[in-house]
C-alpha cells in the first residue's frame, strides 16, 4: 500500500437500459459482467478496438462497483505487407489474438448511478470514442427487446452559458428521459413530458420569432437545456457576455471531474463518493 495522495480527473458516462426484462443495479452488473466475461470488443467509429482488460467487484458502504483497466488497442485485419529490404508485397501472419499498441487506463462502473467512469490519461484515446466504444460493446450485450443508450457527461460551465447568455439566437436539441435521476424543477418537468410521450429521443430545432431572442426563462426550453447535460446534446448559436457571436456545442466539452484520494487504493472509493455526491444532489 501507498500512502502518497492522489489527485487526479475522471470523465463520466450515463448508461441507460431501457428494458421491460429487468432493470435495477443488478441488470447493470450483468450487462458489464457480460461484457468482461465475453470479451466483447468495441470499435468507436474513429479510432482504435477498446475491450474491459480486467475486471473486479467491491462494496462501497453497501453499494456494489465494478473496476478494471479499459485496454485501446490496434486490431489489424489486413494480410498485405511490405518488406522494406527488398519492397516487395509480402504475406506476414501475425500471431492469433495478439494485437499492437495497447494503451490502458483506470475505468470504474457505479451500477447504483448507472454511471461509467475512466480516469483521464493524456493521449489515451478521446472520451468520444469510449462513448463509442460502450454503444457497441453495450449493443452486443443486451437481449433483442432492449434498448441501451450511453450519454458523456457534459460541462456544467458550458450548459451555464447557454443558460446566462446575453441572446440566443438559435437552439438544436436532441435529449432522451433520465433513469429518475434528480435534476431541478425545470428538467423534471421536461422529463415527465418525454416519459408520458414514451418516446426514447427528441429531437428539436428552435428558432426565435421576430425578436430574434430566444426566451431561456421558459420552463420547457431551459429545462431541456438542463436535462441534455447527462441525456443529450445541445448546438446553440448566442451573443456572449463579451457581446460576441458564439457558436456552443455542447458535445465538445465534457465535463472533468476532479477526485482526491488519500493514496491509489482508496481511488474507486473516491470516485464512488464523488459520483454518488453528485447523482443524489
Amino acid at each position: 500500500m501507498t500512502n502518497r495522495k492522489l489527485n487526479t480527473k475522471i470523465f463520466a458516462f450515463n448508461v441507460k437500459l431501457r428494458s421491460n426484462e429487468r432493470s435495477g443495479e443488478e441488470a447493470y452488473i450483468a450487462l458489464f459482467e457480460k461484457m468482461f466475461s465475453e470479451k466483447i470488443i468495441g470499435t468507436p467509429k474513429r479510432g482504435n478496438s477498446m475491450i474491459l482488460r480486467t475486471q473486479f467487484k467491491t462494496t462501497i458502504s453497501g453499494n456494489t462497483i465494478l473496476y478494471g483497466k479499459l485496454a485501446r488497442f490496434t486490431k489489424l485485419d489486413s494480410d498485405e505487407w511490405i518488406n522494406l529490404s527488398n519492397l516487395e508485397k509480402s504475406q506476414y501472419e501475425l500471431p492469433e489474438n495478439m494485437f499492437p499498441n495497447l494503451k490502458e487506463t483506470d475505468y470504474f462502473f457505479i451500477p447504483q448511478a448507472h454511471r461509467f467512469c475512466i480516469r483521464k490519461v493524456a493521449n489515451l484515446v478521446s472520451v468520444y470514442q469510449v462513448e463509442e466504444f460502450l454503444q457497441d460493446s453495450l449493443r452486443k450485450c443486451r437481449t433483442s427487446t432492449e434498448q441501451v443508450d450511453v450519454f458523456v457527461e457534459q460541462s456544467s460551465e458550458t450548459i451555464e452559458k447557454i443558460l446566462n447568455a446575453v441572446s440566443v439566437r438559435r437552439i438544436e436539441l436532441e435529449i432522451s428521459y433520465t433513469n429518475n435521476d434528480i435534476g431541478d424543477e425545470a428538467s423534471e418537468y421536461v422529463d415527465d413530458i418525454i416519459k408520458e410521450m414514451r418516446a426514447n429521443k427528441v429531437k428539436m430545432i428552435v428558432s426565435p420569432d421576430q425578436e430574434n431572442n430566444l426566451s431561456l426563462d421558459n420552463q420547457f426550453l431551459r429545462g431541456a437545456v438542463e436535462l441534455a447535460k447527462s441525456n443529450g446534446i445541445v448546438k446553440a448559436s448566442i451573443i456572449n457576455n463579451n457581446n460576441q457571436h458564439e457558436k456552443v456545442i455542447t458535445k465538445d466539452h465534457p465535463e472533468e471531474f476532479s477526485i482526491h484520494a488519500d493514496n491509489a487504493d482508496k481511488l474507486n472509493e473516491a470516485v464512488f463518493q464523488k459520483k454518488m455526491g453528485i447523482f443524489r444532489s
